[in-house]
Order: structure tokens, then C-alpha cells, then sequence
């Protein structure tokens, strides 16, 4: 794999704010650009993947490289805002992915697989890539998320825990059921919250803000139907039901915790961009447009808008990124080039 120097194309002196630019992926490589559709700025030259903001909006995680016939083509890797500053943090796995920072920016958790035909697991390390360990180390594969939206923060609000979800592949290596687990930073105290039946999915989706609970895409039929959206106490008690919300992906909350935004679908079948409260109350389409959300859509730190992919006839061609208000006033196209999965930056 070969990443090329990053573009410095932000001058210095007019540099944008934090809270004030997305980053997003297009084309295998990260770019950042400021919300009013100025200064796009490329920060990688690769097989880059999805970007995630350091909690102080000043650093950005992406993984690159794809898993291969050997091992060694895996990597994360770290860089500044304005493109400076690349850092490989890992290397050495078949598959390295979806780096999350933890709620301090001290940590980083991933997903790591080590060998091609291993299973993948859950990883945390320092910031600076140093003591990478394996958390969840069990022949079971462990993620967190789920397609289009695999970077559902797996670390809890206090950044003690971790969730994800777990499978474990029969005789043929084919996973029939997944459930969602919670463990310590450390690796103890590994705790199961569903118990679901061969044929039925558990996906993790994140963390309630107040950390006592966890938002699970659960009971998903291998045949693709009975996807339902839940609220799950750590204890594995308490599961509210939020079966009503037309949820088809994993939802992201606002950063006030107030509200939830998700791609979904109408009884009528419309598909679109949808915000509810977080108890799933005052459901109400934002855009409803042709696939408006499905990959990907993030919240503005004032929590006020959303930013979101338009468009999936053919996603890495004809999406671009979009921003709205999550009343759904203030429609405005940020991007007129392909865009796929936005991160908002932090306030700072």
C-alpha cells in the first residue's frame, strides 16, 4: 500500500474552525471540507477509509489497506485537520478497521483481525499507537456496527467500556447469530445483554449518552426481515422495545442526547433521512429523497443539523454530501463530488 504526502490546501491563517467542517470518504481517501461547501482539502493519497475526529476536532483516524493473502496489509493510521502530520498507528493485521477515539482522545479502540483466516477482534491502544492489545481475544469474531455505518462508537460515555457485538461461526465458519456483549477497557467483566436464537442478528449501535444502556439493531433475520431497534440496560434487563422507528441502519445520536438521526423507511415505503426523539417519540422525515442517508449522516455539535449522503444509484459515483437542519429547514448541497460516510468535527 502507498499513501502519498497529504495537500496542505488550507492556507495558514484561514483555517477553519473547529465545529465547522466534515470530513468524509470518497474515492479511497479522506478529504475535509468546511461546511458552506469551501475549502476541500484531500488529506490522503491511499486506500483510505472511513474518518473519525479526535474529540478536540484536531486530529482525524482512518483505516487503509485491505485484507490480502497474507498478513501485513491492514493499517490505521492518524493525520491533522489541515493534512499535515500523517502517522501509521498500526500495522502487521490482515485487517485492520473502524478506529474510534475514546471519550478523552487518550485512547483508540479498533477492530483487528491478525491473520486472513482468523476471526476479527476487538483492540484498544494508546493515542500515539503504542500498548495495542486485544480486549475481547475469543475465537469469536467481535465487531461493532453494521454496514453502511460500521463506526457506531463502541466506547461508553465514561470510557470504561466497550460494546460490541459477537458471533460465533459454526463447523463451516458461517455465523448464524450474533448478540451484543459490553466489556471492561481492560478485558474483564465481559457481559452478554441479548440471548437471541440461531437465524437471528444482533448488531451494537452505540451507547445512550448517559452510559446506562445500549442501542442494539436487534432480532435481524438472516432472510433480512425484523429488523428492530432497541434500548438495552446493562444488566441485560429493561429492553424498550423501539420497534415502531422505520430503522434500516445503525442511528446516530445528537451530541446533546436528546434526539436520534437514522436512514429508514416509511409504511409507504418512502426511504430517507428520519429524526426521533430518543425515546423514539415525534418521528418525522427530514429528507426524503432517494436513499437520503443510507451512507451515512452526522451530527453538527450544536446538534441542530445533520450532515448526510444524498443519493445511492451508485454510491461512490453519484452520492454527494448534503446538509440540513434536523427540522428539516436549510436543504443545501455541501459537495457536488461523490461523498460517503461525513463525520462532523467537534466544537473543540
Amino acid at each position: 500500500m502507498r499513501l502519498g504526502l497529504p495537500l496542505l490546501a488550507l492556507a495558514a491563517g484561514c483555517e477553519a474552525r473547529a465545529g465547522e467542517r466534515i470530513a468524509f470518504f470518497h474515492g479511497n481517501d479522506v478529504y475535509v471540507v468546511q461546511v458552506d461547501g469551501s475549502g476541500l482539502t484531500r488529506l490522503t493519497h491511499g486506500k483510505a477509509g472511513q474518518p473519525s475526529w479526535s474529540p478536540d476536532g484536531k486530529r482525524l483516524l482512518f483505516h487503509a489497506g485491505v485484507a490480502g493473502p497474507g498478513s501485513g496489509n491492514g493499517g490505521i493510521f492518524a493525520v491533522n485537520a489541515n493534512g499535515s502530520g500523517l502517522t501509521r498507528l498500526v500495522a502487521g493485521f490482515a485487517l485492520a478497521v473502524h478506529p474510534q477515539w475514546s471519550p478523552d482522545g487518550r485512547q483508540i479502540a479498533f477492530v483487528g483481525q491478525r491473520t486472513i483466516d482468523g476471526n476479527p477482534d476487538i483492540y484498544v491502544m494508546h493515542a500515539d499507537g503504542s500498548n495495542q492489545r486485544n480486549v475481547t481475544n475469543d475465537p469469536a469474531a467481535e465487531l461493532y456496527g453494521v454496514f453502511p455505518a460500521p463506526t457506531a462508537n463502541p466506547w461508553s460515555p465514561d470510557g470504561t467500556h466497550l460494546g460490541f457485538s459477537r458471533g460465533v461461526p459454526d463447523a463451516a465458519g458461517a455465523i448464524k447469530s450474533t448478540d451484543i456483549y459490553v466489556i471492561a477497557v481492560d478485558g474483564s467483566g465481559a457481559r452478554r445483554l441479548t440471548h437471541n436464537p440461531e437465524g437471528v442478528l444482533a448488531y451494537f449501535a452505540g451507547w445512550t449518552p448517559s452510559g446506562s444502556a445500549v442501542l442494539a439493531l436487534n432480532g435481524v433475520h438472516l432472510q433480512g426481515t425484523g429488523v428492530g431497534l432497541a434500548l438495552v440496560g446493562l444488566d441485560g434487563s429493561g429492553d424498550q422495545s423501539l420497534h415502531d422507528l422505520p430503522v434500516l441502519d445503525v442511528p446516530s445520536w445528537s451530541p446533546d442526547g436528546r434526539r436520534m438521526a437514522f436512514f429508514g423507511v416509511s409504511g409507504e415505503g418512502v426511504t430517507g433521512l428520519y429524526v426521533a426523539e430518543a425515546d423514539g417519540s415525534g418521528l418525522h422525515a427530514v429528507s426524503s429523497g432517494n436513499c437520503d442517508g443510507l451512507m451515512g449522516h452526522a451530527w453538527s455539535p450544536d446538534s441542530l443539523q445533520i450532515a448526510y449522503v444524498r443519493g445511492c444509484t451508485n454510491p461512490r459515483e453519484e452520492s454527494e454530501l448534503w446538509a440540513i437542519y434536523a427540522d428539516g429547514a436549510g436543504n443545501r448541497r455541501v459537495t457536488d463530488q461523490p461523498a460517503l460516510f461525513p463525520a462532523w468535527s467537534p466544537a473543540g
